[in-house]
């Protein structure tokens, strides 16, 4: 089991929705489409919840990738 999570998000400010990434509850990054389908963008999240128990920030880059290629297909098919 992971522990990433992808979460789908609307916000007000956005036109389209989100996908947020989070790594053992601790919110990560989030991909937008606002500039197309074709030209996605990630930002990574710094003002990311506060844990009880601080969350280190190292995890395997082949998972990550996994995540992120997950995600980002996922954010271009939702309408």
């Amino acid at each position: 089991m992971s522990d990433f999570k992808v979460d789908f998000v609307s916000e007000a400010t956005s036109e389209f929705l989100l996908v947020e990434i989070s790594y053992k509850g601790q919110r990560l990054c989030q991909i937008n489409k606002e500039k197309g389908e074709d030209d996605l963008e990630i930002e990574f999240l710094s003002d990311t919840y506060l844990m009880a128990e601080e969350v280190k920030m190292v995890f395997s880059l082949r998972e990550f990738q996994r995540v992120l290629h997950e995600a980002a297909e996922g954010l271009a098919a939702a309408r």
